[in-house]
């Protein structure tokens, strides 16, 4: 009997549900904890599109953003970064998989990358949670998804 694995592209495909599913756990999980209070993934979101981006958007048609908006708006890229790299990957998977495992692992690096970034946001009293490292270990699966799609597939010759 011959020994079997699993082939890149299963294994690329498993890592990219696994991904969907981390980054769903994560919204139900506390994000940050301020002073025995837990904010949920859910809540982040919604800070994040209801406060974060009008602000951040107000500030840069007046050309005054500074570090700190700069910082936020760079964390804000998780979101679409995510969803990127798991369309990209599912949509392009047979018709051009290269491609696929490109736009999957640029999107995993750089969204850990924005994610990232909320450690020179958070005041010292809070503390990042679960959620957070969650959607952070979603992204490197999103990533290493990519990667195992841009290996080189070996064809076994017929018996």
């Amino acid at each position: 009997m011959g020994k079997r694995g699993i082939s890149s592209d299963s294994l690329s495909k498993l890592l990219a549900e696994c991904a969907i599913g981390l980054f769903a756990v994560g919204h139900f999980l506390p994000m940050t904890i301020v002073e025995n209070h837990r904010f949920t993934g859910w809540k982040a979101i919604r800070d994040i599109v209801w406060e974060g981006l009008p602000r951040v958007r107000e500030h840069a048609w007046t050309y005054s953003l500074d570090a700190e908006d700069w910082l936020e708006l760079a964390f804000f890229a998780f979101l679409p970064l995510f969803w990127l790299g798991i369309a990209g990957f599912f949509l392009l998977a047979r018709s051009r998989p290269r491609t696929a495992g490109l736009i999957a692992a640029l999107s995993g690096l750089c969204g850990v990358a924005s994610l990232a970034t909320v450690w020179w946001l958070v005041p010292q009293n809070v503390s990042l949670a679960s959620g957070y490292y969650e959607w952070s270990a979603s992204m490197g699966l999103l990533c290493a998804a990519g990667f195992c799609k841009l290996m080189p597939v070996r064809k076994q010759p017929a018996t």
